[in-house]
C-alpha cells in the first residue's frame, strides 16, 4: 500500500469530485454505507484509508481494499483535514457508476431543486418505493456532489439518473417511450387511474414547476393539506406521492 501526502494530485482531484464536478464518480466518506456499497455495482477506484484506523473496522476494511482498484495511505492529520474535524472518518472512496436508462417504467423528474438534502432525499425514497430511475431538467445542483450521496443514505448506489438540457428534450423523451405525466402541483386535485409507465415531475423549492410542463397532455397530483400550511417540503411530498403511485401501476 503507498502513501500519499496533502499535495497529491489525485487529493485536489478528490476535492473536485466531493463538489460533483464529475458525471460519472463520487465521494463516499465513512464506513457508513459499506453493506449498500459492497452489496452494488458501484466501483471503488481509489480507496484512501487513515495509517491509524480504529481496529475494529479492520475487517470491513480489509475488504474493501480487497476490491478496491488502487489504495493509499494517508495520514490521520490528513484524513481529519479532507473530513471532518468534530468526527474524521477511516476511510475516503473515490467511486463510480453505470448509469443504465433503458429499462424504466417509474421515474422521478426533478425539475430545478435547489437543495442537496432534498435530492439525496428524493434517491433514498425512489429505492424504497421501487422507482426505476431519475431525470434532472433545469440543473441547479451537482447530483454526484457528496451532500447528495450522504442524505441518499445508499440510494444514489441503487438508483439511475439522466439529465436533460430542455423540459422540451425530456418531454418529448417521455411521450416517445409511452410515459403518462404526472405534474404535482399542489393546487389541484386528480383522479387515480392504472398506468403502465409512470412520470412523477416535481418543482422547485421556491418557484414550482417550470410552466412549460402544462404544454404537454398530463396529469396533476396533489397531497391534501389539512391544516395551516399550504405545502410540504419536496422531498417529503415526492416521497408520499411515489408511495401513492405505485398503487396504481401495473
Amino acid at each position: 500500500m503507498k502513501s500519499i501526502n496533502y499535495q497529491h494530485p489525485l487529493i485536489r482531484e478528490y476535492k473536485l469530485i466531493k463538489k460533483g464536478t464529475d458525471h460519472n464518480r463520487f465521494v463516499v466518506e465513512g464506513l457508513w454505507a459499506y453493506e449498500k456499497l459492497t452489496g452494488s455495482n458501484i466501483k471503488i477506484e481509489y480507496l484512501f484509508v487513515s495509517s491509524d484506523y480504529n481496529q475494529k473496522d479492520k475487517k470491513r476494511i480489509q475488504h474493501l481494499m480487497k476490491i478496491s482498484h488502487v489504495v493509499y495511505e494517508i495520514s490521520q492529520k490528513n484524513m481529519t483535514r479532507l473530513t471532518s474535524k468534530e468526527k474524521p472518518s477511516n476511510i475516503i472512496m473515490i467511486c463510480s457508476k453505470e448509469n443504465l436508462t433503458d429499462t424504466f417504467k417509474k421515474v422521478l423528474v426533478l425539475d430545478g431543486l435547489e437543495s442537496p438534502g432534498n435530492i439525496g432525499t428524493i434517491f433514498r425514497s425512489c429505492d424504497g418505493a421501487g422507482f426505476d430511475g431519475i431525470f434532472i431538467v433545469n440543473q441547479k445542483a451537482k447530483i454526484n456532489q457528496y451532500k447528495v450521496i450522504k442524505a441518499s443514505m445508499g440510494g444514489y448506489f441503487n438508483i439511475p439518473w439522466k439529465a436533460f438540457d430542455t423540459i422540451e428534450s425530456c418531454a418529448e423523451y417521455l411521450i416517445e417511450n409511452d410515459f403518462k405525466i404526472l405534474l404535482a402541483n399542489p393546487s389541484d386535485s386528480h383522479e387515480k387511474s392504472h398506468l403502465k409507465k409512470v412520470a412523477l415531475v416535481v418543482g422547485n423549492e421556491r418557484f414550482g414547476l417550470s410552466k412549460t410542463w402544462f404544454n404537454y397532455q398530463h396529469q396533476t397530483v396533489s397531497i391534501p393539506m389539512k391544516g395551516f400550511c399550504d405545502s410540504l417540503n419536496v422531498g417529503v411530498a415526492a416521497s408520499i406521492l411515489m408511495y401513492e403511485i405505485i398503487k396504481g401501476v401495473q
